[in-house]
């Protein structure tokens, strides 16, 4: 896979597919080496790892840094695909959005962890792989066990830790997480806190052969909060809708966007 950096954060030009292949890979080999760390960087990424060092090292050290998002799409195919003029970075703004189709190029799928995550489970079921379910409250975890049992009765769930992860439970933790034999873990904890745990602790579970970070993705796909329409994540207004749905969000959406494209920018003139 052919690796990009984007204002200092590489991530890997892949799809779902190849992803999926991957983690098959990891969790069949012989091999105690053949395991990896995944994350999910999207546009917020970028904008707190410029002036976060330890968060942008983690996103750097991860095995595998997947494009989350139509503004990882956009940046890539800005830095990479387009020229130097104004004209044409605001073309490809627009292009965002009416011609999404347009701007696939390094980055040819955006692979989101609300989508990744059923290929996941699908795959744990299929190799018998034990899985270890680390954040989120105890509602929502539930919700996910009960819909789990669901889709995959022979799904095997190792064990799970609901609320926050500080520096405090973090040995306590390596140590469940190590007294049951968990092949995958799946983490719902909130950047930079998740994919710096990630990178740091993984080294400590020479068991574990797969573990990815998810953030809020567990809340979407048990209903607790609500996706984007389809249409909406084609063209990458995603946040837009979240603005409508989570108001509050409003200083992150700016970050998404306005930030996000100022270092888009800068990173462009750079090059």
């Amino acid at each position: 896979m052919v690796s990009y950096g984007i204002a200092g954060v590489q991530i890997q030009a892949t799809t779902r597919a190849e992803v999926i292949e991957l983690c098959r890979h990891w969790l069949t080999s012989d091999s105690a080496q053949e395991r990896g760390v995944i994350v999910t960087p999207y546009s917020e990424f970028i904008v707190n790892a410029q002036n976060n060092l330890e968060f942008r090292n983690a996103l750097n050290g991860a095995s595998l840094s997947v494009p989350d998002g139509s503004g990882i799409l956009w940046a890539g195919h800005v830095l990479y695909r387009t020229n130097r003029s104004v004209i044409s970075v605001i073309c490809s703004l627009g292009n965002l959005a009416l011609r999404p189709e347009t701007i696939r190029d390094p980055f040819s799928e955006k692979v989101s962890g609300a989508d990744l995550v059923w290929d996941i489970f699908a795959l744990c079921q299929q190799t018998k792989a034990r899985i270890y379910l680390l954040g989120a409250d105890q509602e929502v975890q539930q919700r996910l066990c009960t819909l789990l049992n669901e889709r995959y009765p022979d799904i095997e769930l190792a064990g799970r830790y609901t609320g926050v992860v500080t520096d405090d439970t973090k040995e306590r933790i390596r140590a469940h997480i190590q007294e049951t034999e968990a092949d995958v873990v799946l983490t719902a904890l909130s950047p930079p806190f998740q994919e710096q745990w990630l990178v740091q602790e993984f080294p400590h579970l020479p068991e574990v052969r797969l573990a990815v970070g998810l953030g809020g993705t567990f809340d979407y796909i048990t209903g607790m909060k609500s996706r984007a329409p389809h249409v909406f994540q084609q063209r990458g207004l995603e946040w837009a809708w979240r603005l409508v749905t989570q108001p509050k969000r409003l200083p992150r959406m700016y970050t998404a966007t306005v930030r996000f494209i100022r270092i888009i920018w800068q990173a462009r003139k750079r090059r």
